[in-house]
């Protein structure tokens, strides 16, 4: 599933050698909040998915009230 980047994340990320910036390909990251958002965007999680050796995370949004 999903996890925070922080330094815990991180160091264990360097400890099973993957490039911690990810800029080798080994995860994307989404982007939830920030000051350029005019709202946070809230993502359920829909579960896991294994395709062709790679694993992916289903998201979508959830569903906005009012």
């Amino acid at each position: 599933m999903g996890k925070t980047i922080d330094r815990e994340t991180i160091a264990e990320l360097e400890k099973a050698g993957v490039d911690a910036s990810g800029e080798l390909g080994e995860y994307h990251t989404v982007v939830t909040a920030g000051p350029i958002f005019s709202s946070v965007i809230s993502l359920k999680v829909k579960g896991q998915v294994h395709h062709e050796g790679y694993w992916f995370l289903e998201v979508e949004p959830e569903q906005r009230v009012g």
